[in-house]
């Protein structure tokens, strides 16, 4: 399988680390743009080629295109890919908005190429336990979700210091993704803050506040931030029956009525960090063997960057905002 990957920031530089040592994967060109201008220097594997242009590397006979540029541009270079005739894997946001992530899906339907999108929440050890936990009944009927992600940096230089949102472009919408996946519910609407810590190396959005409104009147409180001290994340899942909590280390058990937690979960799987790039190496192989437009998580996605699009109308207009609204008819 022979790829280009496009971006030069932090998540093209995983994904060049994890394909570069793949068999039978082999790195024909990276396309790095102007928005990898706070990243320092790129070693290429192999035989890979430095290039400023998407259609430049289009002449290299390539099978597929990783894209970890920018979400503002993700959209458009998976459209000028599938038109080229590559498959394409890319990162969360699939886009900026809705309709542009529909036409992305659209178009790969059309061309019949695979679309994959890299939906990392959903490949954690601790979101898969207690996924299978909560869809098992442990916790009985769901009433309150709590999730908190810190951060000390976003997960990229360059385009994050200059884009709205920007917490929740580099980390939200993936987390609101594996929140769906963890409950198995959509979300109704979102009543959603940004704010923009004075010390904060980025123009608008560091930290996020939203309360969610999830179906079957499940709430969640989401908390997310960019410009903490140290990296730290939590999520609490309380329902009739008791409280699960993890820091994604251990998972812990409260039964109702009990007056504290003990660990449900204490070892770790040994799962390598990049176990999720090598398993979406893997389904890409697979869907453009078999000529598969993988179209069965198109719903999930525009369901989630639906919740990203609630979000920031909220925050705009500083109202609660329904899904529903802007799914339009998507909805039905």
């Amino acid at each position: 399988m022979r790829l280009i990957v496009v971006g030069a920031g932090g998540k093209g530089r995983e994904w060049l680390d994890v394909a570069s040592r793949r068999r039978n994967v082999e790195i024909v060109a990276v396309v790095e743009s102007a928005e990898d201008k706070g990243e320092s220097a790129l070693r290429l594997p192999g035989k890979a080629i430095r290039l400023a242009s998407l259609e430049k590397a289009f002449e290299m006979q390539a099978d597929a295109a990783i894209l970890a540029s920018p979400p503002a541009v993700r959209a458009g270079q998976a459209i000028q890919a599938l038109n080229a005739g590559l498959g394409v894997l890319i990162e969360t946001p699939v886009a900026a908005n809705l309709t542009e992530a529909a036409e992305v899906f659209d178009v790969g339907r059309r061309v019949n190429k695979p679309v994959i999108v890299a939906r990392s929440s959903r490949f954690g050890w601790a979101q898969g336990r207690l996924r299978d936990f909560v869809r098992q009944g442990r916790l009985g009927r769901i009433t309150h979700v709590s999730v908190a992600d810190r951060r000390k940096a976003a997960s990229e230089n360059g385009w994050t210091t200059e884009v709205e949102h920007v917490q929740l472009l580099d980390r939200g919408v993936d987390q609101f993704d594996g929140l769906r996946s963890i409950l198995g519910l959509n979300a109704v609407s979102l009543m959603t803050e940004t704010r923009t810590a004075p010390w904060s190396p980025y123009r608008h959005g560091s930290t996020t506040q939203s309360m969610i409104e999830m179906e079957q009147g499940v709430h969640v409180h989401y908390h997310g931030s960019l410009t903490a001290g140290r990296d730290e994340y939590e999520t609490w899942v309380e329902g009739e029956k008791g409280v699960l909590w993890t820091d994604e280390r251990i998972i812990w058990w409260r039964k109702r009525g009990w007056p504290r937690f003990i660990p449900l979960v204490v070892r770790r799987p040994r799962v390598s960090p990049q176990q999720t790039q090598r398993v979406l190496l893997e389904v890409l192989k697979s869907a453009l063997q078999t000529a598969s437009t993988q179209s069965d998580g198109v719903e999930d996605t525009l369901r989630t960057l639906a919740m990203f699009e609630a979000a920031v109308r909220s925050d705009r207009d500083g109202r609660s905002v329904k899904v529903a609204e802007v799914m339009g008819d998507r909805a039905s």
